[in-house]
C-alpha cells in the first residue's frame, strides 16, 4: 500500500536531484560527512601533536622548532604548510581542532562538485561528470578521512582545488568559459607550492605538470615560466628562512632521511612503524645538524642496499605492490575497520584497472597528467615506507580513470544497441 505523504516526499526529492543536480550532490556529500563525523566523534591525524605543539610556539612568538629528548631542537624537521593552517585557525577561533575541523568537512563536499567538473570537462558528458562527483562523495574513505583533521586531509583539498584550476585552464570548451590564463597558471604554482609544504610528497608533482604544458602544447614556455614563477613565490619564505639558519637549502623538511632509512633497514615488515636507530647510527648523527642527520641516514640506508641488495630489492618491490593493497594494516586497526576499506576500495581499483584500457592519452593530453602524477607518486613512494593515507592523497586521479571504464561500457553498449 502507498502512502501518500511519502509518495509525494519521494516525487519532491526525485525532482530536486533532476532539477538542481549540483546543489543535491553538495548536499548529500555533506549530510554522509557531517553523518559521518557525529558517528565517529572528534579525531585527528596520526601527526597532529607535533603542529599543534608548533602552532602554539609560533603564536606565542617561540621559534618553529621540534623538540629532540636529546641534542638540539630540529628547527626545519616538519613542513610548515599544516601549521600555518593551524595558526590561522587557532587565532580566529581558539586552540581547538574542531573549527577546523567542520570546516574540512564543508570543504571536502565542495571538493565533490570540483570533481563533477573535471570530470564533465574532460569526458565533455554532463553523466560522467556526475559520476565522478558522486563517486567522491560515497567514497567511504574519504567520507573518513574528511572527518580527521591533519596535514593529509588539507594537501588533498589544496591537490583536489590544483587540478580542478588545471583543467578549467587547459582543457577547452569555448573561450568564455575559461579564466584568465595567465593569472591562474600562475596560482596553480603557488597552490603546488604550498601544497608540497604541507605534504613534501607532493614536491615531485611539478614535474607531471610541466610535462603535461609541453604535451598540450598550450603556450608550454610561457605557462610553465608561470607555474614556476608562481612556486617560487610560494616557496620564498620558507627557503629563505632556512638559509638563513642553516646556510643550506631545505624546499621541504629534514626528515626525508629518517623516513628513507626505516625503510630500508634489517628490521623493516612493510608495517609503516617507525624503527629506532641503531646504536651505531645513533654515535654518528649524535652532535650533527638536522642536514647532516639525514644526509648520514640517507647514506646507511643506501649502504644498506649496497651490502644487501637482494633484501633491498625485495623492500623496494614490496612497497611497490603495498601501495596498492586492499587493506589499512593487520595490525593497527580491527578486522572490521579493514573490510569497511576493502568495500570502497576494492570496487574503485577495479574500475580503475579496467579504466587503464582505451585512456586516449594521445587525444586528451590532460590523461597525460593523471598517469604521470599516478607513476610519479606510485615510484616516489616506493622508496619509502608505504601506507595507506599515501595513496588516497590521489583517490581523484583513480576515480577519473575508472570514470574512462564506465565510459567504454557505456561506448560498447551503444555499439551492441547500434547493431
Amino acid at each position: 500500500m502507498k502512502i501518500p505523504l511519502i509518495e509525494n516526499l519521494k516525487f519532491k526529492i526525485r525532482n530536486y536531484f533532476l532539477n538542481y543536480p549540483k546543489t543535491a550532490l553538495f548536499l548529500t556529500a555533506l549530510l554522509i560527512r557531517v553523518a559521518a563525523a557525529l558517528i565517529i566523534g572528534p579525531g585527528s591525524g596520526e601527526e597532529d601533536g607535533a603542529y599543534v605543539n608548533l602552532a602554539n610556539k609560533v603564536i606565542a612568538g617561540q621559534p618553529y622548532a621540534v623538540e629532540q629528548e636529546r641534542g638540539g631542537p630540529l628547527l626545519s624537521w616538519l613542513p610548515p604548510g599544516f601549521c600555518v593552517v593551524l595558526v590561522a585557525s587557532f587565532r580566529l577561533f581558539g586552540e581547538s581542532l574542531e573549527p577546523l575541523r567542520w570546516m574540512q568537512i564543508l570543504l571536502s563536499a565542495v571538493s565533490c562538485i570540483a570533481m563533477l567538473d573535471i570530470g564533465r570537462r574532460l569526458f565533455r558528458s554532463d553523466l560522467l561528470g556526475f559520476f565522478c562527483g558522486w563517486a567522491m562523495a560515497i567514497y567511504p574513505a574519504r567520507v573518513f578521512w574528511s572527518t580527521r583533521v591533519g596535514s593529509r586531509e588539507i594537501a588533498f583539498l589544496l591537490f583536489v582545488a590544483a587540478l580542478w584550476l588545471l583543467a578549467r585552464i587547459t582543457i577547452k570548451e569555448n573561450s568564455a568559459a575559461r579564466l584568465k590564463e595567465n593569472l591562474g597558471i600562475f596560482f596553480v604554482g603557488l597552490l603546488w607550492a604550498f601544497l608540497s609544504l604541507t605534504r613534501g610528497e607532493f614536491l615531485t608533482g611539478i614535474l607531471a605538470i610541466m610535462g603535461y604544458f609541453w604535451i598540450n602544447q598550450q603556450k608550454p614556455l610561457l605557462f610553465t615560466s608561470l607555474f614556476l614563477a608562481g612556486m617560487a613565490l610560494g616557496f620564498v619564505p620558507w627557503v629563505g628562512r632556512n638559509w638563513k639558519i642553516h646556510h643550506k637549502i631545505v624546499i621541504t623538511s629534514t626528515n626525508y632521511g629518517d623516513n628513507f632509512w626505516f625503510s630500508f633497514n634489517p628490521k623493516y615488515r612493510f608495517t609503516g612503524h617507525e624503527v629506532p636507530l641503531t646504536p651505531e647510527l645513533k654515535k654518528l648523527v649524535a652532535g650533527k645538524t638536522e642536514i647532516e642527520r639525514a644526509g648520514i641516514l640517507v647514506q646507511a640506508g643506501l649502504d644498506f642496499i649496497k651490502n644487501n641488495p637482494l633484501r633491498g630489492l625485495y623492500i623496494w618491490t614490496g612497497n611497490l605492490i603495498h601501495f596498492w593493497r586492499p587493506y589499512l594494516s593487520l595490525d593497527a586497526v580491527s578486522i572490521s575497520q579493514n573490510l569497511i576499506y576493502m568495500t570502497g576500495w576494492l570496487p574503485l581499483f577495479t574500475l580503475f584497472l579496467l579504466g587503464l584500457r582505451r585512456l586516449p592519452v594521445m587525444r586528451e593530453p590532460f590523461w597525460a597528467l593523471i598517469v604521470g602524477m599516478i607513476a610519479i607518486k606510485w615510484l616516489g613512494h616506493s622508496f619509502f615506507y608505504v601506507i595507506v593515507s599515501f595513496r588516497e592523497a590521489i583517490v581523484p586521479l583513480f576515480i577519473l580513470v575508472g570514470a574512462n571504464a564506465v565510459r567504454n561500457f557505456q561506448n560498447q553498449w551503444y555499439l551492441n544497441e547500434s547493431n
